[in-house]
């Protein structure tokens, strides 16, 4: 497997069951209000609210693209090049606020 069909490999699952972009909103959405709690540590919250975001979005935007693709005899989906990567941006960025929240919470 060539590293370009990995990246895009978790984008391509949820290409066939749009839905499961949910778990993921679901989740930095947790995230997020978990970091609530403290407001030493905003970036936690902010990049936890934007990835929940993008994920919510997308799942609706790949469902109303699902519908499309139905509609159209040969789809060619070039935007999933720019989603994909825009969806990994922010859930890293995310991970890393967490993660950077939890340690300085340490003593």
């Amino acid at each position: 497997m060539n590293w370009l069909a990995l990246l895009f490999s978790p984008v391509r699952r949820l290409h066939d069951a749009p839905a499961l972009a949910f778990a993921p909103a679901v989740i930095f959405l947790a995230l997020a209000v978990l970091a609530r709690r403290e407001p030493a540590h905003r970036p936690a919250r902010l990049w936890s609210t934007v990835a929940a975001g993008a994920w919510a979005a997308y799942g609706v935007y790949e469902m109303r693209m699902q519908a499309w693709e139905r509609s159209v005899a040969g789809p060619v989906r070039v935007d999933l090049l720019f989603i994909g990567p825009m969806l990994y941006l922010a859930s890293a960025a995310a991970l890393v606020a967490w993660v950077r929240w939890r340690v300085s919470r340490r003593p």
